[in-house]
This record gives C-alpha cells, sequence and structure tokens, in this order.
C-alpha cells in the first residue's frame, strides 16, 4: 500500500485524475452536456453615464482618505449622504446611531408575546 503524503492542495491530489462520463453528465436525450469552465463569472464594473473612469477612480480615493481621516478622529459607524447644494453635488458623512434595544417596560406592552404550549 502506497504511503498517503499530508498537506497536499486539491490540485496536486487531482493532478492525474480525469473523470469518466456517466449518465450523471448527459442530458435526457443520451447527448454530453458541456461543463462548465468555472461557475462563478466576474462580475464588470458598471460604467456611469456621467462618470468617466479616471474621474471614478479620482472620486474613490477621496472616499478613501475621508475613512481614513473619519477613522482618526474615532468615527468608524456612518452613512454617506449625497445633496445637490447651489448646484453642486456634496457627499456628506453622517453618523450613524444604531437604535437603541427596547426596555423592559416596552417589551411588556407588545402584542408579539410568546407562549409556550400547554402540556395535556
Amino acid at each position: 500500500m502506497a504511503k498517503i503524503t499530508k498537506n497536499r492542495s486539491d490540485s496536486e491530489m487531482f493532478i492525474n485524475y480525469k473523470e469518466e462520463l456517466t449518465f450523471e453528465h448527459t442530458d435526457r436525450d443520451g447527448a454530453a452536456s458541456p461543463q462548465p469552465a468555472s461557475t462563478k463569472k466576474p462580475e464588470p464594473e458598471k460604467e456611469s453615464k456621467y462618470l468617466t473612469s479616471e474621474l471614478s477612480e479620482q472620486i474613490d480615493k477621496l472616499l478613501l482618505e475621508l475613512k481614513v481621516k473619519l477613522y482618526k478622529e474615532g468615527i468608524v459607524d456612518y452613512k454617506l449622504k449625497a445633496s445637490l447644494e447651489k448646484g453642486q453635488i456634496a457627499i456628506v458623512p453622517v453618523p450613524f446611531i444604531p437604535k437603541a434595544p427596547k426596555t423592559a417596560s416596552e417589551d411588556s406592552s407588545t402584542s408579539d408575546v410568546r407562549r409556550t404550549p400547554k402540556k395535556r
């Protein structure tokens, strides 16, 4: 019996493996279905009607600088709000405030009370 080597990658283990065509690879008519090369297709970046690639890269760099600046100030949770002000587009970071959890008195007033079934 051959010794099994450890810590091999998947590609190393299947280097000489050739899968045999069986009924699983055929259609109902008996014709062989083609094997897809890869299941995931990379999504192409959306091109904007208004932004050139250079302008889009410049905006990405500025947003990254803003993110680093906010991080240094201790602001981690924020949302970006876009608005039109005096003919200019403004993107402003707004601190994200999570909803406060309900207190015990608020929980008892709600009608979403779950009851356990009675034993018979």
